[in-house]
């Protein structure tokens, strides 16, 4: 999603969020490294015309202050939200996208009764009809995925940028091994000399079949 670059004299760096390798794995099953056990949610998101003003407005005054509280209750581990810078206009399928990292699987969604506690702990003086409201006149959601961490090296800092690869993977075992044996003592060394603050190895558990029984047939 871009680069952040730093001018010394001559020398020019890139310094990035996280170089993110995301899998998806077509065959074979992963067993998960020496690693916190952690997964994501990440929402690919387009903002209406003309309405990226109001949509930062409402990312500022509703959902970050809930993502705060949610943090600080426990219930997630972290949240943020990138602005796509590459590619951009007609080009880019999301504008934004939003990521929370959850420590385990992450639960079933909680409803209106939850957003409505989260914003009341949040101290967000909107109803949850109004979130959803507002929330759907500025943007819409494009696509939710679930993705699982297996490499984790660095951390994230705001305002860095991140570069993001998706892999189609045939051989699960052997992809891993590059990724973990290859790539992941580079990334050490990189965030060691301050090249970049981190890097990470996602695998997608989600979009599948994955459905709500709304109708329970007798």
């Amino acid at each position: 999603m871009g680069f952040k670059t730093n001018r010394k004299g001559e020398r020019m760096k890139t310094r990035l969020l996280f170089a993110a390798a995301s899998a998806v794995l077509m065959a074979g099953a992963l067993r998960a490294q020496q690693q916190p056990n952690y997964y994501q949610t990440v929402n690919c998101i387009k903002v209406t015309d003309g309405k990226f003003d109001e949509y930062r407005q409402f990312i500022n005054d509703a959902v970050k202050p809930m993502m705060q509280a949610r943090a600080n209750a426990g219930e997630i581990v972290a949240w943020s939200s990138m602005r796509s810078v590459m590619p951009a206009g007609t080009e880019a399928r999301c504008d934004y996208r939003t990521v929370t990292l959850y420590d385990g699987v992450p639960p079933a969604p909680r409803g209106g009764q939850g957003l409505t506690d989260s914003l009341k702990a949040a101290g967000v003086k909107m109803t949850a009809a109004e979130y959803v409201a507002k929330r759907n006149s500025v943007s819409h959601l494009v696509a939710a995925e679930m993705w699982r961490s297996r490499v984790r090296v660095g951390q994230p800092q705001k305002g860095n940028y991140l570069f993001l690869n998706h892999m189609k993977v045939h051989d699960a075992a052997a992809y891993t091994k590059f990724e973990t044996e290859v790539w992941r003592p580079l990334a050490e060394e990189w965030v060691k000399e301050g090249d970049q603050t981190g890097w990470v190895f996602n695998t997608l558990v989600l979009p599948s079949e994955y459905l709500e029984i709304v109708i329970d047939r007798k």
